[in-house]
């Protein structure tokens, strides 16, 4: 049989029943659900660690400068806390938006969301 070069070596040794692969414990659709339930909350982390870092860490830094040294007891905790409080910040609004947004779909405008004929 001639070498088929699109395909790898492993895909070969599949197609030819030499290996077989193992049956999943797990069915796609519970990953898949599972990845988008956690879409959310990793974004919101995100946002928040972004905005610490943004907004508070130079404040932080500036204090640190201006005031003769901050111990790390205080610095590490005061930046961790406004990224928790942020990240929860961010996911109390998301929800909050998407709750009001899902009531009000009917009053929102052609512009926001035009047929695709226009």
């Amino acid at each position: 049989m001639p070498k088929d070069w699109s395909r790898s070596a492993l895909d070969d040794l599949y197609l030819e029943g030499v290996i077989t692969r193992p049956i999943d414990a797990i069915p796609f659709e519970h990953l898949a659900a599972r990845r988008r339930d956690l879409r959310l909350p990793a974004m919101c982390l995100l946002a928040g660690v972004m905005a610490a870092l943004l907004y508070v860490w130079p404040v932080l830094i500036m204090t640190q400068i201006l005031a003769g040294g901050m111990r790390s007891a205080i610095f590490w905790p005061a930046l961790a806390g406004s990224a928790a409080l942020a990240s929860l910040a961010a996911w109390a609004i998301t929800i909050y938006e998407n709750g009001y947004w899902g009531r009000n779909w009917h009053n929102v405008g052609d512009w926001a969301d035009p047929p695709t004929w226009k």
